[in-house]
């Protein structure tokens, strides 16, 4: 089925009517949902027929199309959008008539997060880091967004349920009418304006040139608007793009009354200043400050985390690793042959051929070893009250035999 018979089942609005679901297109895809309508075009659920993969299919409104051009220019940019492969970035995968076929991406929107309200600061470090990317991505490859919003991302779970944001509709966002040589004039037919006040930079608005930077003050925008929960201007359309192109943003505390990183809050607006060469040159240098900002962040967090630790008491590590190990007790002596007494008698004196054993017990560390001890252990932040578990000293038993006597001798063996 091809677009001018799919024209008769549009209404008068030149949107999609719900009689395209189950309709085949392009001969290989099957629609089976409505997801979604917007100022360019339908969006659908579809499966190919015979892969039996599901995508999503884009297509442009009537009014939009009648001018073959333009028409034209959107396939060559849809070419190129088709070369885009990147995690953070949603593919084009195929080009029909006046119609476009996505990744399938499943998730939230971000516009949908954000008017849950303002988001965490590491979250939105987190979020903001992966569009760079995507960003940096499309914009090696030479595309630029121009419609950069947070409609235009889908925030999916990877399998460790970890946020992953998707950016959209690169190629439908560069329709332009007429050529490059003549500037490439905005579509203004119906008042539809390429782009969205809210995020419109003000050389996009002024109907310059766009390059990468223009993308980069839309996310400005979204990232004041992540952290602040609301975007920096309320208004019409108009108001919002004249308060871009010549009003700084309100603080966030006085804006949302919320309180934020100030580190956040400044890399916002080095996104969105409004003169272009005051904003990151690329999204690779502001990749690097937000790297910066991230690791400043954790520093800070470490310090916090360290202050709110209970303190050590020196005297208390002293006192548990210096103390001497407790007494051992009292030894019995094990009795053993003695030699006869006239024998001993005959010399009244010990001699070397009489038997004797004599084997003391292990020492306990010497009192140099037990203060080396303590300091290391102060110096490494050791738990109070942590005391080595020392094995106590084996019984080591003494055998003695003295000459004229048979007493049987006890040994109190305690640590020196």
């Amino acid at each position: 089925m091809d677009l001018a018979t799919l024209g008769l089942m549009r209404g008068t609005t030149g949107s999609m009517t719900d009689s395209m679901v189950g309709c085949v297109v392009e001969e290989r895809y099957q629609i089976e949902e409505e997801l979604g309508r917007g100022a360019m075009g339908t969006v659908y659920r579809a499966r190919h027929i015979k892969l039996g993969r599901e995508v999503a299919i884009k297509m442009l409104h009537d009014h939009l199309v009648t001018d073959e051009a333009m028409v034209a220019r959107f396939e060559r940019e849809a070419a190129l959008a088709a070369r885009l492969d990147h995690v953070n970035v949603v593919s084009v995968i195929d080009v029909g008539d006046k119609m476009m076929v996505l990744e399938l991406a499943r998730g939230e929107t971000l516009a949908a997060i954000v008017g849950r309200g303002p988001m965490a600061g590491a979250r939105v470090i987190e979020l903001t880091t992966q569009l760079l990317r995507g960003l940096e991505h499309a914009h090696a490859m030479g595309l630029v967004h121009r419609d950069l919003k947070p409609e235009n991302v889908i925030v999916q779970l990877d399998d460790y349920g970890h946020e992953v944001p998707r950016i959209v509709d690169f190629g439908i966002a560069v329709l332009r009418t007429g050529s490059d040589e003549d500037g490439g004039r905005r579509i203004t037919e119906h008042g539809l304006v390429l782009g969205t006040p809210a995020y419109m930079a003000p050389e996009q608005a002024h109907g310059d040139a766009p390059d990468p930077r223009t993308d980069l003050f839309a996310l400005g925008v979204m990232v004041y608007e992540m952290l602040a929960g609301k975007q920096p201007f309320d208004g019409t359309g108009v108001e919002m793009i004249i308060q871009n192109i010549g009003t700084e943003p309100p603080a966030i505390l006085r804006r949302a009354r919320v309180e934020v990183d100030p580190l956040l809050e400044a890399f916002a607006r080095k996104l969105m200043a409004r003169k272009v060469a005051d904003r990151f040159a690329s999204a690779p240098a502001a990749l690097d400050m937000l790297s910066m900002i991230a690791v400043n962040r954790a520093a800070a967090s470490r310090m916090l985390e360290l202050r709110a630790r209970p303190r050590i008491a020196l005297p208390a590590i002293v006192a548990a690793v210096a103390e001497p190990i407790a007494p051992v007790g009292t030894v019995p002596m094990p009795t053993a042959p003695r030699p006869p007494v006239d024998a001993v008698a005959a010399t009244h004196r010990w001699t070397p051929d009489m038997p004797i054993a004599v084997v003391l017990p292990a020492r306990d560390p010497a009192p140099i070893a037990r203060w080396a001890a303590a300091l290391a252990v102060i110096l490494l932040g050791v738990v109070i009250g942590w005391r080595a578990a020392r094995p106590r000293p084996e019984a080591q038993l003494v055998q003695l035999e003295l000459p004229s006597s048979e007493t049987v001798l006890e040994i109190e063996v305690r640590s020196p």
